[in-house]
């Protein structure tokens, strides 16, 4: 009977083992990246990055791991208000897609700023962002580049927001503009 005891235990004490060391494990989905820092919490260069799929062992009070999206968002600019060159105000609709660049780099400078932040601050990071790239390029142009020149415009647009987020880890997937309404 005691030997039925002691192999017990030693079943016990194995299962126990393999659940913490099964709990220890974190692994990341397709679409998503995951960041273990260090004790202090900081992102530095000796921290791993892991992008799905994927995984990473977290030891209890060394590490934290963070989770950070690499789905692309859909954000709406509304109604962009500029001047053309010629001093015609015109309001501009247009559209963007966005996310974290695809490598350990932009993962690392995305998780510094918004690992922690609400998606929607996000956005609005972005919107503001795009916003102030579009309306200086629309001061360069007339009422008349519009309608012929609009695919230049948007590559434009893209180009000078992309440098603005490249140090955020974020880059734009499309810009689109729709409606262009002249104002009186």
């Amino acid at each position: 009977m005691e030997i039925s005891v002691i192999i017990f235990a030693v079943i016990a004490v194995v299962a126990l083992v393999v659940v913490y060391a099964g709990s220890r494990v974190k692994i990341a989905g397709p679409d998503e990246a995951l960041i273990r820092t260090g004790r202090s919490g900081r992102i530095a260069g000796s921290d791993k990055v892991v992008r799905g799929p994927g995984h990473i062992v977290v030891l209890p009070f060394f590490h934290q791991v963070g989770r950070l999206t690499l789905t692309a968002r859909q954000i709406r600019l509304g109604h962009t208000d500029a001047a053309t060159s010629e001093g015609v105000k015109v309001a501009i609709e247009s559209e963007a897609a966005y996310k974290v660049g695809d490598d350990d780099t932009s993962v690392r400078h995305a998780a510094e700023r918004y690992l922690k932040t609400d998606i929607r601050k996000v956005d609005d990071i972005v919107r503001n962002i795009l916003e102030g790239s579009l309306r200086p390029i629309v001061g360069t142009l007339t009422v008349e580049d519009f309608a012929p020149d609009r695919d230049s415009l948007q590559q434009a647009v893209q180009s000078a927001a992309s440098a603005d987020l490249e140090p955020t880890g974020l880059t734009i997937d499309n810009f689109t503009i729709g409606a262009i309404t002249v104002e009186e």
